[in-house]
């Protein structure tokens, strides 16, 4: 056997954070640098990661995807609930729904009670702009020239325009910008793309400095383990076609591998809680009792109703009509090709006491069940809708070494009364949206989940059998000081206990943040690539709506109560 390659940093997973990780290390060319994908990589000549509308697609087949399956969550009456993983480059970035949300600026003063020292909106903001060029908005608040190319949609159904109507007609305020100062009310949803193309962190990041030198990418290379020597990471073990090969790292090695995996292979490492360890039969190296622990993600509801054929995408959606949408988009990248058919979006409080919006709605010009897969149907529209702050902690665990053996998730959503009333109160403000008068002429029947459906009893219900994941799996690495036996890394990403290992991803959150979260795991690994580098921007203190335990609210209407 040839002796394993060297590099000072191994990356595993070349998804959101991985990518935007690589980028920046190998920027200089005095380091070497691995990036290990476990997927293939993202061919510019398909067309169905670079065309938006087509993302139902890859949501759905294994090819870029590893189509995990919770196990049967306990307070949703057994059900198992789907959750898509990007296995690609890019990672999710190259199969999501481009949804481009920051956050609430109170989410990092969370971050920062919840022991992540240096996470301050303050701290993360200057992150936030440097990865965007946006096309609008404040330069305060927004990036002009960053890598990752951000518009609004253009709101190409009249049926947008009639939920921004119905949200100030129902009370609630008008944002000119989610991501800027307040986050708060209805407006314009941004999305990641690049004259009409997805705007992955592969197309964003690697696709212009693939051809350095110092840059080793390969893909369909499955991580096994972390190799552990007296105390410190000295590499990677990993399959690529069958074959067990090593990488080895002089400086660190660094978990990019998402929520579910980044967990999976601390735990296949023998990093981990000693108990669960035991279970799938591995031998501890590292006892770490939150690594897997702490699960977060939003349950989401999905309301439908009818509506006038005009209003909808669903009658543009035969065969003939996509191959003409798909055609224009190839020869022009513009027309319904080049939308998620997701562009307009509200925060809203669930309770006007709040200083801060916890609910999260999205408007979609047709009918469907899951939020990414329209068919061809009668015209309709849907509201997908979820509390954006739950109780409910869930976990990772493993069955055993194999590497190719599915994780074992559970999220126990709706396992508190606290979720379970928010989960109820989620319909009805939906349900409250629809009932204004910007509506009529353009509201049918409620299809979801149908007018016999009023008590709080059935409400629930619903919710047990067909809330769905909002794909924004967060947590099982969680930042925190080494006190905190629940922590696994440290503010900088480093692990707690085992020398040059770090994680930079979704996992290291402490808790969800306010709307989807692939936005949040960019900026995450913009920062702890300057980390790593020694480097770090200096905090932009901007004003904005709505503080914890000092509510101060730049909106001319506060919320009314539901």
């Amino acid at each position: 056997m040839t002796s394993p390659a060297e590099f000072d940093y191994i990356i595993v997973g070349g998804g959101s954070a991985g990518a935007i990780v690589a980028n920046r290390l190998s920027a200089d060319p005095k380091l070497r640098v691995l990036l290990l994908e476990a997927g293939p990589a993202d061919r510019d000549s398909d067309w169905t990661v670079r065309m938006p509308a087509a993302m139902g697609i890859n949501f759905e087949r294994a090819k870029y995807n590893y189509l995990y399956n919770s196990e049967p969550e306990p307070y949703l009456n057994g059900r198992q609930v789907f959750h898509p993983r990007g296995k690609i480059l890019g990672g999710s970035s190259s199969i999501n729904g481009m949804c481009y949300t920051r956050g609430n600026p109170n989410d990092y003063e969370r971050w920062v009670s919840e022991g992540a020292a240096g996470w301050s909106y303050a701290d993360v903001l200057p992150y936030f702009k440097r990865l965007e060029s946006f096309e609008g908005g404040d330069d305060l608040y927004r990036g002009r020239s960053g890598p990752v190319k951000v518009r609004n949609g253009p709101l190409s159904f009249s049926s947008y325009n009639t939920f921004l109507a119905a949200g100030e007609q129902a009370g609630y305020p008008r944002t000119a910008d989610i991501n800027g100062p307040q986050q708060e009310g209805f407006g314009l949803f941004d999305r990641n793309t690049d004259d009409g193309i997805r705007a992955s962190t592969s197309w964003a990041y690697l696709r212009p400095v693939r051809g350095r030198k110092n840059l080793s990418i390969i893909t369909e290379a499955t991580a096994d383990k972390v190799l552990v020597e007296e105390g410190r990471a000295r590499g990677v073990a990993y399959i690529q076609r069958g074959l067990r090969k090593e990488a080895r790292a002089r400086r660190e090695v660094i978990l990019s591998a998402g929520a579910f995996n980044s967990p999976q292979i601390l735990l296949r490492s023998g990093i981990g809680p000693g108990e669960a360890l035991r279970k799938a039969g591995i031998a501890l190296v590292h006892e770490l009792p939150g690594v897997g622990r702490n699960l977060q993600d939003h349950l989401e509801f999905y309301l439908c109703w009818t509506c006038p054929p005009a209003a909808s995408l669903n009658p543009r959606l035969t065969k003939l009509s996509k191959a003409l949408i798909g055609l224009r988009w190839m020869l022009t990248r513009k027309g319904l090709g080049e939308s998620n058919h997701d562009e307009a979006v509200a925060f809203v409080r669930s309770e006007a006491a709040l200083g801060y919006p916890d609910t999260e709605m999205q408007f979609m010009p047709f009918q469907t069940a899951t939020g990414y897969v329209p068919q061809p149907s009668p015209a309709g529209f849907s509201i997908a809708i979820c509390h954006q702050r739950p109780k409910s902690r869930g976990q990772v665990e493993i069955p055993s070494a194999d590497p190719l053996a599915a994780p074992h998730i559970t999220f126990n959503y709706l396992s508190t009364e606290f979720d379970r009333q928010k989960a109820i109160t989620c319909v009805r403000i939906a349900r409250n949206i629809v009932a204004q008068r910007a509506f009529d002429g353009v509201r049918g029947e409620e299809l979801r989940p149908g007018p016999d459906t009023t008590s709080d009893e059935a409400v629930l219900e619903f919710c047990r059998n067909t809330g769905t994941s909002g794909f924004h799996p967060s947590g099982t690495c969680r930042m925190g000081p080494k006190e905190n036996a629940q922590s696994v890394v440290d503010s900088d990403g480093r692990l707690q206990g085992v020398e040059g290992l770090r994680v930079i991803d979704a996992s290291v959150f402490p808790s969800v943040t306010t709307g989807n979260t692939n936005v949040p795991v960019m900026m995450v690994a913009e920062k702890l690539a300057d980390a790593i580098l020694g480097r770090k921007l200096d905090p932009l203190k901007a004003p904005f709506a709505g503080r914890l335990g000092n509510v101060q609210l730049s909106v001319a209407k506060a919320q009314p109560a539901v």
